[in-house]
């Protein structure tokens, strides 16, 4: 998979079946139909909701796709990086999927939105597929993009994560440890413990999950049932404690 200036969220890992709960539901119908009869996609949310981590797992699911996190490229490019970088920004054109994340961090620079057009022109003409994720209603300045916008299929992600999906994150989260088998009562008390103390935004609560496991795989020996509650309990009083330290 061809990347660039990619955040560390671009991780291989990250799976569509993360976003199998419930509430995700008439966001994954209208991903499916609309890659399926579109060839320019764009997927609207706030931030912090998983955007990044669905085109991530969008990204291990496509054909050849070229994934490109806007936020780490040079609002205004100068000269040198331009030479540098032109022929790679060339194949934008060309690759059977291009995935572009946080499209909106781009709005106020010209050479960006004109990049953009021109990319976009040329992919709709070979009915290539492109994904584009952004922030809700994002004004571009640019007439030609904003109109290049308004053709795309959208996928709009929910306003919130709910009580009963982030329940459903964590539960899978604790059963992939697979530490709690056969317990269901203590995957239930497992699940509720961390789900007091877990953050409640998508990209937070995945990022926090993620820094249990590479914790508790950080151990001398894979955590038993006794001993994977001993590291939540710790891995819990550590990030409390820091909270405190920093109010």
């Amino acid at each position: 998979m061809g990347q660039r200036y990619l955040p560390l969220s671009f991780k291989a890992n990250v799976a569509l079946a993360d976003f199998a709960a419930p509430g995700w539901g008439k966001v994954m119908a209208d991903l499916t139909y609309a890659i399926n009869s579109n060839s320019l996609l764009l997927i609207e949310g706030g931030g912090k909701m998983g955007k990044t981590r669905l085109i991530t797992a969008l990204s291990h699911n496509l054909e050849r796709p070229v994934s490109v996190a806007l936020q780490q490229l040079p609002v205004n490019p100068s000269a040198t990086w331009l030479q540098n970088n032109t022929q790679w920004l060339n194949t934008w054109q060309q690759v059977p999927t291009l995935l572009l994340d946080d499209v909106h961090v781009m709005a106020s620079s010209q050479f960006w939105q004109a990049q953009l057009v021109h990319t976009l022109n040329m992919r709709l003409q070979n009915n290539l597929l492109t994904v584009l994720s952004t922030l809700p209603q994002q004004p571009f300045t640019l007439a030609d993009l904003a109109s290049r916008l308004q053709q795309a299929a959208r996928v709009q992600f929910p306003p919130c994560l709910t009580a009963a999906d982030k329940k459903w994150h964590i539960g899978r989260f604790l059963q992939q440890q697979q530490v709690f088998a056969g317990d269901e009562q203590a995957l239930a008390q497992a699940t509720d413990w961390l789900n007091l103390h877990a953050p409640g935004e998508v990209a937070a609560l995945f990022a926090w999950l993620e820094q249990l496991q590479t914790v508790a795989l950080a151990q001398p020996i894979r955590p038993n049932k006794t001993h994977f509650k001993q590291v939540m309990d710790k891995f819990i009083s550590d990030k409390e404690h820091g909270l405190q330290n920093k109010t």
